[in-house]
């Protein structure tokens, strides 16, 4: 994994990817999407193969689940990534993040 990550990083500066396929509830409380990896969440390879990741928020779907972006750099690049994701997190609008208490509610009554 480390290898293949790093020929990935090879030709870019850092990547931008999303923290999480899951977006709505349905697919969140769906036991299917579970099984399958549907939900895993696209921080794991880089927790593997030790490459820094900045996650940071993005704003929330329309459901209300909170939606989260991640910088992944090369080993070594944590000072750029900070640089960066600091750019990047001071000029989103992003609004106040949700109730999470209502968002499990609509999740476990099934809305």
């Amino acid at each position: 994994a480390k290898d293949a990550i790093d020929a990935v990083l090879g030709g870019v500066d850092m990547l931008l990817t999303p923290t999480s396929p899951v977006t709505r509830t349905s697919t969140a409380r769906n036991p299917k999407t579970h099984r399958k990896g549907g939900n895993a969440a696209y921080t794991a390879p880089f927790n593997i193969s030790g490459h820094p990741a900045l996650s940071f928020p993005a704003g929330v779907s329309g459901e209300g689940i909170p939606i989260g972006m991640q910088l992944v750099g090369r080993r070594g690049s944590e000072f750029e990534q900070l640089r960066v994701g600091h750019a990047v997190a001071s000029r989103l609008r992003l609004p106040a993040f949700p109730d999470m208490e209502r968002v499990v509610e609509r999740i476990e009554a099934g809305a």
